[in-house]
């Protein structure tokens, strides 16, 4: 969240929209529409494989699992179904939330005064935080509260790397290694302990974007750029996959009565196989790629 607040901020602040609300429409769909072949292949798979599975268990009939595929996957599959419920696919909660909200935040980052935008970022951040806390909350409307939350805290820290851009600049090297091994490192430590340090562990998320982001990084000429991206880019097929393939892998667990280690060992493997392989259809899709490469016209 933090880092996709702070490019889109990076996005629009070197571009003059007079159009405001329509440039953030149009990013919107630029954004979200190279996602719709694994959102549609996964929720689809979800929607077919707990039907099954419900229909053998004598808990769901054939008509009335018909029946949902117009209750809840069309609205899954646009990725609004956040707006009354989870998705059928649970963790595209998370997508769900941004689209419903990416256009109206998309539209407050593009205002002029980079000051009063620090102010509204911050404030809604602490706000929100403070009311909700540091939850896993995702029921309507928390989840996009906390998605925009989120995203608010991405567009503080562009905009401090930006206002504070000479003191950056100016600190000690050794500082910031330091910092940023330590900011990096804390939330894997903390998390692994269950120190539950939710909210020094956002404020370790901040600090590493910052120095990662503002180029001075003491890691920034680190090779590799090619592995990095492929691993970038797979990380979002990843996301949208893996609970499909985990809950797969489960069923078949238990008609085939695999070991727990088994299990495990599939799921990571079968998911890096089938993301692999979806990513490298999708990126040779030519009808696909011309379409999300196309510019988006919209009639004023």
């Amino acid at each position: 969240m933090i880092l996709t607040g702070y490019f889109t901020r990076r996005h629009f602040d070197s571009k003059e929209n007079k159009k405001t609300v329509k440039a953030s429409i149009v990013y919107t769909i630029n954004k979200f529409l190279p996602l719709i072949p694994y959102t549609v292949v996964a929720i689809l798979l979800m929607w077919s494989l707990d039907g099954i599975v419900e229909i053998i268990e004598g808990k769901q009939t054939i008509i009335g699992f018909l029946i949902s595929f117009f209750k809840d996957y069309i609205f899954s599959v646009l990725l609004v179904v956040e707006s009354y419920r989870h998705s059928l696919v649970n963790h595209l909660w998370y997508l769900s939330a941004m689209f419903i909200i990416f256009p109206l935040f998309s539209t407050i980052v593009q205002l002029k005064d980079r000051y009063i935008l620090m102010t509204i970022s911050i404030l809604y951040s602490l706000v929100y935080y403070g009311a909700v806390g540091i939850t896993g909350a995702t029921e309507f409307p928390i989840g996009i509260l906390r998605v925009l939350a989120g995203l608010f805290l991405g567009v503080f820290v562009y905009e401090s790397t930006y206002v504070f851009e000479y003191y950056i600049t100016q600190a000690n090297r050794n500082i910031v290694l330091g910092l940023e091994l330590f900011t990096f490192a804390f939330p894997i430590v903390s998390s692994f302990y269950n120190l539950e340090l939710y909210r020094f562990s956002i404020l370790c998320f901040m600090a590493n974007i910052a120095i990662m982001c503002s180029g001075v990084s003491c890691f920034k000429n680190l090779k590799g750029k090619l592995i990095i991206n492929y691993l970038g880019k797979l990380s979002v097929p990843i996301y949208i996959n893996h609970l499909v393939i985990g809950k797969s892998i489960y069923y078949l667990g238990l008609k085939l009565q695999w070991t727990e280690k088994i299990e495990v060992v599939l799921y990571f493997l079968i998911t890096l196989i089938v993301s692999a392989v979806a990513m490298f259809f999708v990126e040779h899709w030519k009808w696909f790629q011309q379409v999300i490469r196309a510019p988006i016209i919209l009639k004023e």
